[in-house]
């Protein structure tokens, strides 16, 4: 089911609407209701101004302090619609700042292995590489309840690169395999089809989950 071209794919429409769906959300989230909390802030200390200019000082402080959180989480909205370090830095760079999030939403312990920067696959791939590793770092966050998520990349001799994800979380059966929107591995399946890589899954329950995913290279 393909619908649109973007930076050279096109874009099956599950993977364009759910993308559409996140940003939305999280505009609404953070920017709308941060501008609105601002509002109400800025309200309550005009109130005081005249009446109890302590109370006021008080409340300047606390909306300062909300305000610089609304640029950060705006920014880190940002960063997630393009994030600029995967151009810039690279791709261990960009999943270091990617840990760096998460390991503040979890007690996960994050590796990252890789042989090289990926020099040799073009910007869009390498920025698909790490949508696609994103993904699987946040659906270890949701699912895997284990202690750590390791991720190396290895480029090999037949023009390929070989990214292996492993845990050491709960897994699961071949019937929690079948539930794949559950897990969030229909959008990161697509994502790595639409760079003519393959994907494979290793799982049973207490086992951990595992996963090989292919790429060729770009040139």
């Amino acid at each position: 089911m393909k619908n649109k071209k973007k930076d050279g794919y096109d874009l099956p429409l599950i993977i364009l609407e759910n993308e559409r769906s996140r940003i939305s959300r999280e505009l609404h989230d953070v920017t709308i209701q941060s501008l609105v909390h601002t509002i109400h802030q800025t309200e309550l200390i005009a109130h005081y101004m005249d009446q109890d200019p302590i109370k006021a000082k008080l409340e300047l402080s606390l909306l300062t302090k909300n305000l610089k959180k609304s640029i950060t989480d705006t920014r880190n909205v940002i960063y997630d619609l393009k994030p600029m370090a995967v151009d810039d830095l690279g791709i261990s760079a960009a999943m270091e700042e990617c840990f760096i999030y998460l390991r503040g939403i979890s007690d996960l312990e994050f590796i990252f292995q890789s042989d090289d920067e990926l020099e040799h696959l073009d910007s869009e791939t390498t920025l698909m590489v790490f949508r696609i590793l994103q993904e699987a770092s946040n659906n270890a966050v949701r699912h895997s309840q284990g202690s750590y998520v390791k991720i190396r990349i290895e480029r090999n001799q037949d023009n390929f690169y070989k990214i292996t994800i492993d845990d050491d979380g709960v897994g699961c059966n071949k019937e929690d395999m079948q539930k794949i929107n559950h897990y969030g591995l229909k959008i990161l399946k697509e994502r790595v089809a639409m760079i003519s890589g393959k994907c494979e899954i290793i799982t049973e329950p207490n086992k951990g989950f595992h996963m090989i995913i292919t790429i060729p290279m770009t040139f």
